[in-house]
This record gives C-alpha cells, structure tokens and sequence, in this order.
C-alpha cells in the first residue's frame, strides 16, 4: 500500500510540476509574440512615418495627409529633394577653399540639391519597392487588413503651434487575443 501511494505521489508531482510548466510557457509564448509583432509593427510605422513626414516636406503648402491613395501614389512615384554638403567644412584643406570661395561669391552656399525618388530613397532599404508591397504600406502586419490610423493634430501652447503626425495599430489589431 506504500508503495501504491508513493507511486500515486510521484504521479500527481509530476503531474503538477508539468501544469506549472504549461501555464508558465503560455505566458512566456505570449510575451515573446507580443514582443515580436510589436517590433515589426512598430518598424513598419516608422517607415509610414518617414514616408508622410517626406510628403510633407516635399509639398509647398507643408501640410501632413492622412489619404492612403495619395500615400501610396507619393511612395511610387514621388521625388523628395536632398541636400548634402560639398566641401566638409570641418576640414582645414576645405576651409581655406571655402573662404575664398565666400569671398569671391558670397551668395554662394556649401550644398548639392538633388532630386531623389521616394522609391529609392525611403522605401528601398526597407525591401519595399514593389508595387504591392507599397500598396499594402497601409496594413497592420498580422491584422486581417486593417489600417494604420493616421491622425494629423495640431498642438497651441500660446503663441506655438506644431502639427503632430500620429501612425497608430491598435493592439488588438496584431495580437492574437484569442490564443492570449
């Protein structure tokens, strides 16, 4: 009769050792994946957001669109103006070139403008320079295709006003909240 109860004791030790287990590595599996979609999800808003904040910059008026269809047009087949230096001016050799050059013209400004595709400039680095993978820019990875919320809100503190761009995906949007 020890025997059997020891046994029995074993069993139900084992038995609990492997439920405590289970409900650890649950949670552990949820936090991984809530840590893994929130990385990719939030990389794909940075993109969207440096890809509105190119349009703003590249539009006379600087105002943000929230329109995916003039996003996705922007993102194909836009151009984005880049400026960069010519001469370094931190260089000794470039400062005396560069004093001469001001003395001679002094309208004259130490920068190369180019005019550089939207496509090759944000997108491609990111692996996004297909048309459909610009064309699905717009939906939160792991959503039944839903949307990042775009929200343009204008912040007045006194006599300041700034323009904010808001890139939102909803949790419950990329969560599997069913399994968690």
């Amino acid at each position: 009769m020890k025997r059997v109860f020891q046994l029995l004791l074993l069993v139900a030790i084992v038995g609990l050792g492997y439920w405590i287990y289970s409900m650890i590595a649950v949670n552990v599996n949820a936090e991984n994946q809530i840590k893994e979609r929130e990385k990719i999800v939030i990389e794909k808003a940075q993109v969207i957001r440096d890809l509105v904040q190119a349009y703003k910059d590249s539009r006379p008026d600087k105002k943000y669109t929230t329109n995916w269809d003039t996003i996705t047009e922007f993102a194909k087949s836009g151009y984005i103006v880049e400026k960069s230096e010519i001469y370094d001016e931190n260089n000794l050799d470039n400062k005396a070139k560069l004093d001469s050059i001001r003395k001679a013209n002094p309208k004259w400004k130490n920068e190369r403008v180019d005019s550089v595709s939207v496509r090759d400039h944000i997108l491609k680095h990111v692996g996004l320079d297909s048309d459909e993978a610009i064309e699905n820019l717009r939906y939160i990875p792991f959503s039944d295709n839903k949307e990042f919320q775009l929200d343009t809100v204008t912040y007045v503190m006194g006599t300041y006003k700034s323009h904010l761009l808001r890139c939102h995906a909803p949790y419950v949007h990329f969560i599997n909240t069913e399994e968690y």
